[in-house]
């Protein structure tokens, strides 16, 4: 269970009346419902009876329609042609200055005098909720009073109703999902202010709602602190990650076997020149240039006619979801792909040439086709894939492409920059040693990642 299903788990124990002890010392709910009845100056407020009630509730709660216990108001927005609307004096609250949920202190935009005088008024307090488009159901307290726009249903408690109560009510599953089906059916979905003030909610005694008010704000408070630690650990991970990606290019993250057959006998398979590089390397290792190990952009192509219906096709998106695994592929017949495509083949490294996705890197776990924009590395030498992927992984080769890259609207790693950049080459065995290394500790680091989303 992660950190958001443990919040509506507790907002679920508390609307089925399970979060805190039941006092039966409280005033019924039905009672409170007869002061509501009287500050609405109604002749009568009828709760929902038990047939119609979506769950169980303790016998002292009872469930009612959401406008018999509120004023719904739904807002407005002064004419954007008269300036003398605008001002500096009241909040003017639209969706997006709900993020802050339970604390709404301050809008974007603001009313003058004039502005707030022809606008539906809201008092601090009172609690908004989006009723259309694609944050319906988006819900936060204001704390000093204002206006709202017309895409905001605003909830003003009556007598004896807590207001964070209404709140927590107004996030759980319980009510977002009948926000959902009562809503619209179009692309834009919207609830009107008839149809919200007929949703379901549940009313405790006042008591009670206090109490459960004080235990959801103390186990979010926990659950606020876990997710901070989460982060924290998470940017952690990613910084020893890297670190181990820097030691492993190095010589430094496996012993040395003085037995491995050096990189410079690989290197002269290929008649190249051994460089200096950036950082010191072990004594069986050597420095070239990329393109003296691998062909890049020398891609295999091939045309769309050629490739059969039932044949697996990578593009960005896909090599986007995981830097390690391929896990999602689709079909040609699937996905119509016009342009030539590059083939490759089981266990080569794919490689992301164009930005946004440039760096991203995985093994091909079958026999397949890409676009053009995602490169098939081959190899001159025997070279250990996986070995290369760490290399492209690595804040070093990050680096070296942020400051490498050109084009404006599609920035891209060309040839001749990428056949220049400087390669760590160890002998193949180490080769081996490092990548079962880095995927060890890369093993234990996910398996943390992991366990940050349980609770």
């Amino acid at each position: 269970m992660n950190t958001k299903q443990l919040r509506q788990k507790i907002l679920d124990l508390a609307i089925r009346g399970k979060l805190v002890p039941q006092d039966p010392n409280d005033e019924p709910a039905a009672v409170l419902l007869e002061r509501v009845r009287i500050s609405k100056k109604e002749k009568s407020i009828t709760p929902i009876i038990k047939d119609e009630a979506l769950f169980d509730v303790p016998e002292n709660w009872v469930w009612i329609e959401l406008g018999k216990i509120s004023e719904i108001v739904t807002g407005n927005t002064p004419s954007k042609s008269n300036e003398t609307y605008y001002g500096n004096e009241y909040p003017f609250y639209k969706p997006t200055d709900l993020d802050m949920g339970l604390n709404v202190f301050a809008a974007g935009d603001m009313l003058s005098e004039k502005g707030f005088e022809i606008s539906r008024k809201l008092p601090a307090n009172t609690v908004l909720v989006t009723c259309i488009g694609a944050t319906i159901g988006k819900t936060g307290i204001i704390r000093t009073s204002g206006c709202s726009n017309q895409q905001i249903n605003a909830i003003i408690p009556k007598t004896d109703i807590v207001t964070e109560y209404i709140y927590f009510v107004c996030i759980s599953d319980f009510f977002q999902d009948q926000i959902i089906e009562n809503a619209s059916a179009t692309t834009l979905p919207i609830i009107n202010k008839g149809n919200f003030e007929k949703l379901l909610f549940v009313l405790p005694p006042l008591a009670e709602q206090k109490r459960i008010v004080a235990a959801i704000e103390s186990a979010f408070a926990v659950i606020d602190e876990i997710e901070r630690n989460k982060t924290d650990l998470q940017a952690v991970v990613a910084t020893a990650k890297q670190k181990i990606l820097s030691l492993a290019i190095q010589g430094k993250l496996v012993p040395q076997d003085p037995d491995d057959e050096s990189a410079e006998v690989l290197l002269e398979r290929v008649n190249s020149e051994k460089k200096d590089g950036s950082f010191a390397l072990p004594d069986s290792w050597i420095w070239c240039r990329f393109g003296d190990v691998c062909d890049y952009g020398n891609c295999d192509t091939v045309k769309p006619e050629q490739i059969s219906d039932d044949s697996w096709v990578l593009d960005l998106e896909d090599i986007e979801k995981d830097t390690a695994n391929i896990i999602n592929y689709v079909y040609k017949s699937e996905r119509q792909f016009k342009s030539n495509k590059h083939s490759f083949i089981k266990g080569q490294v794919l490689y992301s040439k164009l930005r946004p996705y440039l760096n991203k890197v995985v093994i091909a776990p079958m026999n397949g086709y890409c676009t053009t924009e995602i490169l098939p590395l081959k190899f001159r030498i025997d070279i250990s894939p996986k070995y290369v992927r760490t290399f492209l992984m690595t804040e070093y080769f990050l680096t070296y492409t942020d400051l490498h890259t050109h084009g404006v609207r599609m920035p891209r790693l060309g040839k001749n920059v990428a056949n220049n950049v400087l390669f760590p080459l160890p002998p193949l065995a180490e080769q081996k040693r490092i990548v079962a290394a880095v995927e060890a500790a890369f093993e234990q680091l996910d398996r943390i990642c992991f366990s940050l989303g349980q609770v």
